[in-house]
């Protein structure tokens, strides 16, 4: 299992390992992002959806085996991060709209409101070189519109060189904003802490369907493969 393991090795400048392209399918019933809603993830990949919709996540690039995704423990948003027998699952039925958590539950996501949850994941590379990686949600359909994934903490090696300690860089490519996506790269050992906005002011997310890919590619850059 590529994420999320503790899988190590190193990648041929050659060309990919000889590696199947992981696959998960999952179907979450989140009822137009209001209280009670949830949403699976797949092990190397990240997504939310909308009611009765079945999304396929999958994981992609020569380097996807040592992308590691865990819960950030110092973070009280980890509450929305389950994980068992190597796959995540978000539930975000005790967030409110800020994205902050209430006890007894909250609101979860409603329409016409944005939704921020900091900290929601902790990316490593676990592997032996470094790798670019980046999220394609361009088969995401109308969702896309919905939702931004951002990343803070390593450097990114496009648009702002210096550190992103404290800020926050979009890293989600939707198949034609390649320019204005942040490419991080991470190093052995390096890591990211990525958060989740979800934006349906003025929307009605119903059609929150497709697929969304994590690529972690040596050299690669969005829109390449």
């Amino acid at each position: 299992m590529g994420v999320g393991g503790n899988g190590r090795g190193k990648c041929s400048r050659g060309g990919a390992p000889d590696r199947t392209m992981q696959r998960r399918k999952f179907l979450a019933t989140v009822g137009s992002l209001t209280a009670g809603s949830a949403a699976a993830l797949g092990t190397g990949a990240f997504t939310s959806v909308t009611a009765d919709r079945s999304v396929t996540v999958e994981v992609a690039g020569d380097s996807e085996a040592y992308l590691g995704l865990e819960a950030v423990s110092a973070s009280p948003n980890s509450q929305y991060v389950e994980k068992s027998d190597g796959e995540i699952s978000f539930d975000f039925s005790a967030a409110d709209n800020d994205g902050s958590p209430v006890d007894g539950g909250g609101n979860g996501f409603n329409p016409d409101s944005e939704t921020r949850i900091n900290d929601l994941l902790h990316v490593t590379n676990q592997g032996t070189q470094s790798f670019n990686y980046w999220v394609n949600v361009s088969q995401l359909g109308a969702g896309s519109d919905f939702v931004t994934i951002e990343a803070s903490g390593y450097s990114s090696i496009s648009g702002n060189m210096g550190s992103t300690t404290g800020a926050s860089k979009q890293l989600a490519y939707d198949g034609g904003n390649a320019d204005d996506v942040e490419l991080y790269q991470l190093g052995p050992g390096d890591d990211n802490y990525l958060h989740l906005v979800v934006d349906a002011k003025g929307e009605s997310p119903n059609n929150f369907a497709g697929t969304v890919t994590f690529v972690a590619e040596h050299d690669g850059v969005p829109g390449s493969n």
